[in-house]
């Protein structure tokens, strides 16, 4: 609360910026989350050529490469080039897809310890791992920080193989209430900070903290819940109509009877 106080003076160019989401700009004067949806934005105009690579090479080699693009950034770190190292995460998911089916198999065939073994390993890979800072006493902090994504990544893509398999894992995440905590989850993460900080910029000093804490969460349960419904599906049925109707206009135009034209 200390470091996020809200104190940014509004302006139409910083605004524009939130709009654009591709720039180096002040990310934490409205929404601190901001920060990650600007890598997202550059990534998304890079993902074609990620895919492609996906598609054509060889895992071992996409993945390889996309880990030295990653640890290159340390030598030379900017707010742009930054964004180079979050395609590691991007292309980790990609080959994850790619593979799922081998994948799985492999995994059926573990024993239920092993499986059990596995999935302590991503929650502690995910959530719990950071590379201690005496390892780097005198090497770049940096590096601290992105290896410490590079084994939450791991993780995380571990965790989606286990939720992939079918089995007790896989079922806990279908139930009802944690289903539909997932379906909301990208506004939640939208949503949290501003719903934690205005509960208590408002009611600091007027309600006990933990009941302004309790106030914040069923806020943010509930704002998500509507942006999911008036924001996101609409947004997203939107985007699948652009899409397919791209899709029609570019299929006229390479059909044979426009070619004979």
């Amino acid at each position: 609360m200390n470091e996020f106080n809200w104190s940014t003076t509004f302006s139409w160019s910083l605004l524009a910026d939130h709009m654009i989401l591709l720039s180096d700009f002040d990310t934490g004067a409205y929404d601190q989350v901001i920060w990650s949806l600007i890598h997202e934005m550059r990534i998304s105009l890079l993902f074609p050529f990620i895919m492609l690579a996906v598609i054509r090479y060889n895992w071992k080699w996409v993945g390889l490469v996309s880990l030295l693009v990653s640890a290159l950034v340390l030598v030379h770190w900017t707010w742009y080039s930054v964004t180079l190292h979050y395609v590691f995460m991007f292309v980790i998911g990609a080959l994850l897809a790619k593979h799922r089916e081998f994948i799985l198999q492999q995994y059926a065939k573990t024993s239920r310890l092993t499986k059990g073994g596995f999935l302590v390993a991503a929650v502690l890979l995910f959530g719990y791992f950071k590379l201690p800072s005496w390892v780097l006493p005198f090497g770049n902090p940096s590096l601290i920080k992105f290896a410490t994504d590079w084994g939450n990544s791991l993780g995380a893509a571990m965790l989606l193989i286990a939720a992939l398999s079918g089995g007790w894992f896989s079922k806990l995440l279908l139930l009802k209430p944690v289903h539909f905590v997932g379906k909301v989850s990208y506004s939640i993460y939208l949503y949290h900070v501003l719903a934690l900080f205005a509960s208590i910029n408002l009611l600091y000093g007027v309600l006990p903290l933990w009941l302004i804490l309790v106030i914040a969460f069923v806020a943010t349960i509930g704002v998500s819940t509507l942006s999911y419904y008036w924001i996101e599906l609409p947004s997203i049925a939107w985007g699948k109509q652009i899409a397919r109707k791209t899709q029609i206009f570019l299929a006229s135009r390479t059909s044979p009877q426009t070619k004979d034209v």
